[in-house]
């Protein structure tokens, strides 16, 4: 379900709106918010255009998402729904103004502590989380933010100033928040329950799907399309254990399926010092009839050990690089 549509984005361009409910894009169906992230990277081609099927208002209609920027950077973590310009649909809580402490951008333009957020630039704000996020992304620009104060509805318009946080430009107001109760809207949320024989069947279908993702995206990786900030080392791999941990039994197996699955594929590679290196080795073997050379193999763990030791190392640059930002 989409939440958040900023106006300058292709989604916006494409007419995505708010409440729209993604059923489709290119020619898979998505059932979930996993199953759009995998299929949007998927349909990310060099053309640039993805087309997306939505339910609005009970029926269909067909969009075509058009992206003309860099669509290599929207590749990297997390920056694939930002840069098409919408959020899924959240939680709803009530965004209230904590403090405006003096001579803050929030105070020149007016507002006051105790006021409740309802909308910025005529769009609705759903919680704290959806307001900063306007507001980060309006640096050096007005907005117009409507609030609620002692039962009236007032519209303030504030300049918006750019400042740097931890080397990025965003925009800031200057003032803190309070948020409300967090409620689910109705509708939203999904449980599926699945019997022995139909969760083995989910599960060969996952582990086929999550295993041909790897091969797809590794490969898109050598050839330029995604960036390589998606390569994940150690530090990332236990800071995700310990979130997925704290998220509960069934959030952590699904993180640990996911990594077995990776670590499966990347063991199968044609690599040297690897499963699959040793399945070529075996390979040429029964084509030639006769064993490889011990110069040759000597040969292919140097080259094995060289893209084993690049490949660690951009992991690691990737993991500290993502703590450092």
């Amino acid at each position: 379900m989409v939440g958040q549509v900023r106006l300058d984005s292709p989604a916006a361009a494409a007419g995505l709106k708010r409440g729209d409910q993604i059923v489709r894009v290119g020619a898979r169906n998505v059932a979930d918010t996993e199953e759009l992230q995998i299929a949007l990277l998927r349909e990310f081609s060099p053309e640039g255009l993805i087309a997306l099927r939505v339910r609005r208002d009970g029926t269909e209609q067909s969009l075509a998402l058009r992206v003309t920027e860099d669509r290599r950077a929207m590749t990297e973590p997390g920056k694939l729904l930002p840069g098409l310009g919408f959020d899924l649909a959240t939680w709803n809580a009530a965004t209230i103004i904590n403090s405006v402490p003096a001579d803050s951008a929030g105070e020149r333009a007016g507002l006051m502590a105790g006021d409740r957020v309802l909308a910025v630039d005529a769009q609705t704000v759903s919680n704290a989380s959806e307001f900063i996020s306007r507001v980060s992304a309006a640096a050096n620009r007005e907005i117009s933010i409507e609030v609620e104060r002692r039962g009236e509805r007032l519209r303030i318009v504030a300049a918006v100033p750019r400042v740097l946080d931890q080397g990025r430009a965003v925009g800031r107001l200057g003032i803190s928040l309070k948020e409300g109760p967090a409620v689910w809207p109705p509708g939203l949320l999904e449980v599926h329950r699945s019997g022995p024989i139909d969760a083995l069947a989910n599960g060969v279908k996952k582990t086929w799907e999550m295993s041909a993702l790897t091969v797809q995206m590794l490969w898109r990786m050598l050839t330029g399309q995604v960036s390589p900030k998606n390569i994940s080392g150690v530090v990332s791999i236990a800071e995700f254990a310990g979130i997925s941990a704290y998220l509960g039994i069934t959030a952590y197996m699904a993180f640990l399926a996911i990594i077995s699955v990776s670590l499966g594929v990347l063991n199968l590679m044609p690599v040297p010092l690897l499963d699959g290196g040793q399945v070529v080795y075996q390979a040429v073997e029964a084509i030639k009839g006769s064993p490889i050379s011990e110069r040759m193999q000597l040969f292919g763990q140097q080259v094995g050990i060289a893209l084993l030791v690049v490949l660690m190392s951009l992991a690691f640059y990737n993991d500290i690089s993502r703590h450092l930002n």
